[in-house]
């Protein structure tokens, strides 16, 4: 009778439990940098610049970094995010700053795409720093200019834990950045074909982290152990796809059949006459 009791208990417990599943999903959306010439550049989020995702907006920021002067001067200066309209009308935005050109035995320097030419990209990397309001992953990236490259490792991307490193860029250098790289949001990527005006490059098979801070630019060295080929390549941002994780908590569809249901109340039921009836 023991048994019997303890099985009908377990039974109408079936019957009253929901169980909650976690479901989690990507949702995307396309944000692009703009079209104009310049780019209001802030290491802080901006309430005039934000990407919509699943009706959420995010809001975002952006500036241009580089460690210029080559191998005598790693340390991190702030460039000057300027923009350019391609021939199929699609805009992209490169770096001003510091950096001796590839062709330095001209004496001109850098003065328009995210590249790492100098010693055919060993030194001297250009890099956009993108925060957003929360955390986020990157999908994917199109840009509208492309010259050089080994197509194996011409971008890298990688998500931060913080900008601590910017913000105190009077001594930080690439390798102080590369220790606050969180974990699944490194990377180093090709670039498709150009179509449309872009060329396309997808992060997807790699990146599967999420951060607040994002740099995305020319191939970096110092945070591949991997770079014994590759040569230099200058890059103009276009848009970056963005990710936005949504962790909901949703009931199971685990729906109990109709004999089944029956079978269960008719136990219970018979349990309650069987208790009366020896009391009688």
């Amino acid at each position: 009778m023991k048994y019997i009791k303890r099985a009908a208990l377990c039974a109408m417990s079936l019957l009253s439990s929901t169980v909650f599943a976690n479901d989690s999903t990507l949702n995307e959306e396309t944000y692009s940098l703009g079209s104009t010439k310049y780019i209001s550049e802030s290491l802080n989020p901006l309430s005039s610049n934000f990407i919509e995702i699943d009706g959420q907006k995010i809001y975002v920021g952006i500036t241009g970094w580089a460690d210029t002067g080559g191998s005598s001067d790693l340390v991190l200066e702030q460039g000057a995010i300027k923009g350019w309209e391609n021939s199929k009308g699609v805009w992209g935005y490169g770096l001003y700053n510091n950096d001796t050109r590839h062709n330095s035995q001209y004496g001109t320097y850098d003065t328009h795409s995210l590249d790492n030419y100098t010693n055919e990209g060993s030194q001297d990397f250009d890099m956009f720093l993108i925060s957003f309001s929360e955390e986020v992953t990157l999908t994917s990236a199109s840009f509208s200019y492309k010259h050089g490259g080994d197509g194996e490792r011409e971008i890298t991307v990688a998500g931060l834990k913080n900008a601590n490193a910017f913000q105190d860029a009077v001594n930080s250098t690439w390798s102080d950045v590369y220790s606050t790289i969180v974990e699944n949001t490194l990377g180093h990527f090709s670039l498709g074909n150009k179509v449309n005006g872009v060329f396309e490059s997808s992060f997807t098979n790699t990146i599967s982290g999420t951060a607040q801070y994002w740099l995305v630019g020319a191939y970096n060295t110092v945070f591949d152990k991997n770079n014994t080929s590759h040569t230099g390549i200058g890059l103009k941002l276009s848009s970056l796809n963005i990710g936005l994780k949504d962790n909901t908590q949703q009931p199971p569809s685990t729906e109990v059949s109709e004999p089944g249901a029956l079978a269960l109340m008719s136990l219970g039921l018979g349990l309650v006459l069987y208790r009366r009836k020896r009391r009688v």
